[in-house]
């Protein structure tokens, strides 16, 4: 699959560039992006907006940080009759900057336009096709890049997350671990602890009742082949004794169930 690409508006550019504050969700859309591989571009056009800044220190500022993004150029333009026949009138010079993002996102260039500007929006619910769902606030450019790429956490009874390094090896729930497998601190102590191997655990009054142990791996570590293109290893899968029949077992299942349900493809 091609990598997603995103186009920012300038007023969101500018709102990360100046003295303001950066909006928490703007900041948590770039680490996702880079994150996930996610492309964030600035239409070279919106450059001119930054250029009509009557602020000169902001202005200098904006273009000078402006090379944090990729530059989107080159993007041909149909003639200005067309434009205004599918996007609507343009009286004001950002009113063609403004198409042109939507222009881009039409012809496939870029997946996502973000913008703050509720003009763009508008224009991009009466153009036709419409657009309106590829047009996204930051707010939502944040939740479409945690629904797309971010596991989902479902939380059951009893079960919680946690890294290889936050739980007890001396409990005995591993005992019969070592009687089968005598390699297994070895491989705790130099491939889960290191990596932060993350695990399941189910915990009762305080006690370790059951642990699954957990690896994401890719198709050419566990030398398989299939669509998908990451594998849900399973390492360890263990309930003590003395908590069968208290369906933890089943909690465990569901919980790697419902985790490799949510897991990017990507």
């Amino acid at each position: 699959m091609a990598s997603r690409k995103l186009l920012i508006d300038t007023n969101v550019f500018i709102g990360l560039e100046d003295q303001k504050e950066v909006s928490p969700e703007f900041s948590k859309m770039l680490e996702l992006c880079s994150k996930h591989g996610v492309h964030v571009f600035v239409h070279e056009m919106a450059l001119e907006d930054i250029k009509r800044d009557k602020d000169l220190a902001r202005r200098k500022v904006s273009l000078s940080k402006v090379k944090k993004f990729e530059l989107l150029t080159k993007v041909k333009l149909p003639s200005l009759a067309a434009l205004q026949a599918t996007f609507g009138a343009m009286p004001k010079p950002n009113d063609v900057v403004d198409v042109a993002l939507l222009h881009a996102l039409q012809i496939g260039t870029v997946d996502f336009v973000v913008t703050q500007d509720q003009g763009i929006h508008n224009r991009a619910r009466r153009c036709k096709p419409p657009l309106a769902d590829r047009v996204l606030t930051v707010d939502d450019a944040a939740a479409w890049l945690r629904a797309s790429f971010e596991p989902q956490e479902v939380l059951l009874p009893f079960i919680e997350e946690m890294p290889a390094h936050g739980i007890a090896t001396d409990d005995d729930i591993f005992n019969s671990l070592r009687e089968g497998y005598p390699e297994f601190d070895k491989w705790w102590q130099e491939k889960c602890v290191p990596n932060h191997r993350a695990c399941w655990v189910a915990t009762i009054d305080g006690e370790l009742a059951g642990i699954v142990v957990r690896k994401d791996e890719k198709h050419a570590e566990a030398q398989t082949k299939h669509p998908g293109s990451k594998i849900l290893k399973i390492c360890t899968f263990k309930v003590k004794p003395k908590f069968r029949g208290e369906k933890l077992g089943e909690l465990l299942l569901k919980q790697i169930l419902w985790f490799a349900e949510k897991m990017p493809s990507t």
